[in-house]
């Protein structure tokens, strides 16, 4: 989580906001001005205000998005994901944070879309899983 102040909150393809981490160490969401507290996370939802760290909060968070260490066929897995030992961080990263469950995924880089990086693009899931009709006014990776 080095690099924490690339990364971008995203809903299927809407760009939610951005993850900071501050000088001392601290991590914070700054959410875009037009998106909605109910489109967040609710891990989100519940920080009191836009300057309360969240680091605790969003490796939990993280950590709950992986496969769990007792899964039957976990060495088959990590062998076909190059891993050689479970790491829920590490596992994580590989599938950019993202569920088929949900529409939560955090993107690193500038250049990565829901199309790429998303785990239910791959199933074909829109990308417009809040319905909103203004496209326009919101930022997009599609």
């Amino acid at each position: 989580m080095n690099n924490v102040n690339n990364w971008y909150l995203m809903r299927d393809g809407l760009e939610l906001g951005k993850f900071i981490r501050n000088g001392n160490g601290t991590i914070t969401f700054r959410k875009h001005s037009n998106i909605k507290e109910e489109w967040l996370p609710f891990f989100l939802q519940l920080r009191p205000d836009d300057n309360f760290d969240l680091s605790k909060a969003l490796v939990c968070w993280i950590e709950e998005r992986v496969i769990p260490p007792n899964r039957i066929g976990l060495k088959a897995i990590l062998k076909r994901l190059g891993m050689k030992k479970y790491d829920a961080m590490e596992m994580a990263a590989k599938f950019h944070y993202s569920i088929v469950t949900d529409a939560f995924w955090i993107a690193v880089n500038e250049d990565e879309t829901y199309t790429k990086c998303s785990v239910r693009a791959h199933f074909n899931m829109p990308y417009n899983s809040v319905g909103i009709e203004n496209e326009g006014d919101y930022i997009w990776r599609i």
